[in-house]
């Protein structure tokens, strides 16, 4: 069995264009529209899978992430 360590979901938001999940360190990285990048610390697989099989990725992100983890700009 071949173990995922990173994944790349291009999400259909005004403000999100791409998510990055680290299966490793499990970071997700959040790409916006106007180009700024945002780490968020400690997301579980189970948070991330959530977030790639919801109905709207983007409030999927406004509702559960963007407030509930700890984040870092990526430069």
């Amino acid at each position: 069995m071949i173990k995922l360590k990173k994944e790349t979901v291009h999400v259909s938001s005004a403000a999100i264009k791409k998510a990055e999940y680290n299966y490793d360190n499990r970071v997700l990285k959040l790409i916006f529209a106007n180009g700024s990048k945002y780490n968020y610390h400690k997301v579980s697989p189970e948070t991330f899978l959530s977030m790639k099989y919801s109905e709207s990725i983007g409030s999927y992100i406004n509702k559960h992430i963007l407030r509930n983890y700890s984040f870092t700009h990526d430069k």
